[in-house]
């Protein structure tokens, strides 16, 4: 029997505790703060409890457990919304609003508590409200600084993202002034860079003191969406032409969407692999039009598109070069490519480059090639007066196939090809 290790108590917090503000992937910050939170709310209940009971039982221990417990929920609960409202550029305020929903319950716990205490001892516990208060004037005065300062943080900070949406480089620039920190990210982990579309934002952001190095990213998307004036700008900045996206260069992503511009550009300021990927570009294209099948070897085992793929298999079904055609195929995960292919081979009277086609089909999957796929190329070939295709046909036992719903051209095509007629016939 397989032993299953069981889930730790921070791993079976994982799933919720991804969506805390502050937790990134690998660590453990946001299971903290959501056990934190969690025992909170916890605290919060049983102290409501304990002051409940301690009006009915004032002499027993739980005006005392009421008192500290409600004391230390609401003063978690003012940590919880200081800690939210610094981290608020990666959560939505409603945190703010969870982390404050402890805080009067606490309160009241505290207060039920001092009611029952009152009632046995007044003497003892007077000094314990007077420093309990001030502790919690202190708790409030600090959360309302740090929510406000916060606040206008966030609010300054989102219309700099509004404003770097916009392409507004004046409404960029006054707000960086403001203090807001060039290389603050929102809350996709994006940078300002990553989101200055424009050169005159891009710009903006450098000459703030943004660090034209501390995402990739920021050269990679501006690469791959072809914003070659972003990636003039950058580049002039010092930006890494050879920092990748987890594994893909900003050459690689150009050449991905055929941006030959952007492509020379990184070339000019130093990426390696640009040269490689411009020699690439259409390279396996031209291969499939000279037929030369040792140009598509190699040009398979470099870097392609997929388009220009699908594009050189549809002009070698359609030149009738089998060994082209197969390779092209072999290539392809696409089970659709090969079959319009394969009806373009048939349909051009290619009978080499349909049978290899054809190969290919039930080599993945034997029996794909089905009865339809059977009867519209034996119709195509009867159209064509195609032999050959029809000999084919009779070599695989197509023609004694009585699943196959066969034409009455296509069935004369057979016969003339070598078929024996039948009774229907």
């Amino acid at each position: 029997m397989e032993l299953v290790e069981p889930m730790s108590l921070p791993s079976a917090f994982l799933p919720v505790a991804q969506f805390m503000p502050g937790f990134e992937g690998g660590s453990f910050l946001g299971c903290a703060i959501l056990m934190f939170m969690v025992a909170t709310y916890v605290a919060a209940l049983i102290a409501v409890a304990a002051g409940i009971w301690s009006l009915f039982r004032p002499r027993s221990n739980a005006a005392e457990l009421a008192r500290w417990t409600g004391a230390a929920t609401f003063v978690s609960a003012c940590v919880l919304v200081m800690y939210f409202s610094w981290a608020i550029f990666l959560s939505e305020s409603s945190w703010i609003e969870t982390g404050a929903v402890p805080a009067p319950f606490g309160l009241l716990a505290w207060a039920l508590g001092v009611v029952a205490a009152v009632r046995v001892d007044r003497r003892a516990v007077l000094r314990e409200v007077g420093i309990v208060s001030a502790s919690f004037a202190a708790s409030v005065a600090c959360t309302l600084f740090v929510y406000r300062h916060y606040d206008d943080h966030r609010a300054r900070r989102d219309a700099l993202f509004d404003a770097l949406s916009r392409g507004n480089a004046a409404e960029a620039r006054r707000l960086l002034k403001t203090g807001l920190d060039p290389d603050l990210r929102d809350f996709n982990h994006k940078t300002l860079l990553m989101q200055a579309e424009t050169p005159e934002t891009a710009e903006v952001v450098l000459a703030a003191g943004a660090n034209v190095n501390a995402d990739p990213r920021a050269l990679a998307l501006a690469a791959q969406s072809g914003n070659l004036p972003v990636v003039r700008v950058l580049l002039a900045h010092g930006a890494n032409p050879n920092a990748k996206m987890g594994d893909r260069s900003p050459s690689l992503l150009a050449f991905w969407k055929r941006r030959a511009d952007v492509l020379e550009v990184l070339r000019q300021s130093g990426a390696t692999d640009a040269a490689k990927f411009q020699s690439l570009s259409g390279a396996l294209l031209a291969a499939v039009k000279k037929g030369d099948a040792q140009g598509v070897k190699s040009a398979l085992a470099e870097e392609y598109l997929p388009d220009d793929r699908e594009a050189a298999l549809k002009i070698a079904a359609e030149r009738g070069d089998a060994e082209v055609a197969r390779q092209l195929a072999v290539a392809t995960i696409a089970y659709g490519e090969v079959v319009n292919a394969a009806w373009i081979a048939a349909k051009n009277d290619h009978v080499a480059a349909f049978e290899v086609l054809i190969d290919e089909l039930e080599r993945r999957q034997p029996g794909y090639v089905g009865h339809k796929m059977k009867a519209w190329a034996l119709d195509i070939a009867a159209k064509n007066g195609s032999i050959e295709i029809a000999r084919l046909a009779i070599a695989r036992g197509w023609d004694t196939d009585s699943e196959i719903t066969i034409s009455p051209a296509a069935r004369e095509l057979l016969v003339r090809a070598g078929a024996k007629r039948t009774a229907s016939d």
